[in-house]
C-alpha cells in the first residue's frame, strides 16, 4: 500500500475538507463554473473523437487546481467508457524512471493498480518496478481525486497504470509496449500526461528576461502550445532548445507525441501561478488540453 505524501501539501487532507476544495476549484474564477455532472454515455457530438489524452499540470491545488479542473470536466461530460488511467509524469525529485504495483490509499479511498497491464510492461522491458520511486513523487497523486471525483459513482472500478518517465526510457519502444498491451488485453484507456510549461525565476535557474514577466511568458508558451495544438513534436522540442526554458514534464511529452495520435487538441485553461498568489518573480505557467 501506498500512503498519501501530497494530502496536506497539494490537497486537502480528508473527504469533507477534499470536496469543499473541489468546489471551489471548479466553480472558482479561473475553474470552468460548475462541477462536473458525470455522464455514462458518449451522447455528445465530439464524441465521434472521443477523448484519448489529457495533458494537465501539477502543483498545489490552490495555485494548479483550477486549471486541471477544465480538462477533467471534459473528460467527465463527454461519458466515460474506461475507468482505466495510464498517468505519465516525469519525476522531479530523482533521475530514475519505474512504475508501481502498490495500491494508492487515498482520502477518497483506495485506487488499485492495473496489474496486468502493469505485469506486461515490465516483461516487455522498457520500464521496471520502482516501488521507492514512486513513494517519494506527488506528480501522480495529485491527479488521482480528480479520477475520484468524476467517477464518483462507480469509483471501485477505477484502475491507474502508474509511469514516472526520465531520460534513461526509450519512449517510442515503451509506446509500441503500451499499445500492444491495450490491444492483447483489449482494454481501453484514457491517457494523463502531466506537466507544467514554463517555470520561471531564480529557483528553476531560468530568468532570461526581469520586465514584463508575464507578457514574455506567454511568448514561450505560445510556441509550446501550437506544437502541442499541432501534435508537432520537433516543434515542441526545439521551441524548448531555443527558449530553454524549463519544462517539468519533459520526458512525458517524450511519451505523449509517439503514443497518441491526435485527430484535435484543445486549449482548456491557462494561467500563471502568479495570477493566483500575486508572485511572477518565480512563478510556473499552467496548462490544461484535451486531446481526442
Amino acid at each position: 500500500m501506498r500512503d498519501p505524501i501530497a494530502n496536506t501539501t497539494h490537497y486537502a487532507n480528508g473527504p469533507t475538507l477534499l470536496d469543499k476544495q473541489f468546489n471551489e476549484i471548479f466553480e472558482g474564477p479561473k475553474g470552468p463554473g460548475t462541477m462536473p455532472v458525470r455522464i455514462d454515455k458518449l451522447n455528445v457530438p465530439e464524441a465521434k473523437n472521443p477523448i484519448k489524452a489529457l495533458i494537465v499540470p501539477h502543483a498545489p491545488y490552490s495555485l494548479s487546481g483550477a486549471c486541471a479542473s477544465w480538462a477533467y470536466k471534459a473528460l467527465s461530460e463527454e461519458g466515460l467508457d474506461t475507468t482505466t488511467y495510464f498517468i505519465v509524469a516525469q519525476a522531479q525529485k530523482s533521475s530514475q524512471s519505474g512504475t508501481t504495483a502498490e495500491t494508492f490509499q487515498m482520502p477518497y479511498g483506495e485506487v488499485r493498480v492495473d496489474q496486468d497491464i502493469v505485469r506486461e510492461l515490465v516483461k516487455k522491458g522498457n520500464i521496471g518496478i520502482n516501488e521507492e520511486l514512486h513513494r517519494n513523487e506527488s506528480l501522480i497523486e495529485i491527479q488521482i481525486p480528480y479520477l475520484q471525483v468524476i467517477n464518483k459513482n462507480k469509483m471501485e472500478k477505477v484502475k491507474i497504470v502508474p509511469l514516472l518517465i526520465n531520460e534513461e526510457i526509450n519512449c517510442k519502444e515503451l509506446s509500441v509496449d503500451i499499445k500492444e498491451i491495450l490491444m492483447e488485453q483489449n482494454k481501453k484507456a484514457v491517457f494523463i500526461f502531466v506537466t507544467n510549461l514554463t517555470s520561471y525565476g531564480r529557483n528553476f535557474h531560468f530568468v532570461p528576461f526581469t520586465e514584463e514577466i508575464p507578457e514574455n511568458i506567454a511568448k514561450i508558451d505560445k510556441l509550446l502550445i501550437d506544437a502541442i495544438k499541432k501534435h508537432d513534436e520537433d516543434e515542441f522540442f526545439e521551441a524548448i532548445r531555443e527558449s530553454m526554458a524549463p519544462i517539468s514534464g519533459y520526458y512525458a511529452m517524450k511519451l505523449f507525441f509517439p503514443l497518441i495520435t491526435a485527430v484535435k487538441t484543445t486549449l482548456e485553461q491557462n494561467y500563471l501561478s502568479g495570477d493566483m498568489n500575486g508572485d511572477y518573480k518565480h512563478c510556473v505557467s499552467y496548462a490544461s488540453f484535451v486531446v481526442r
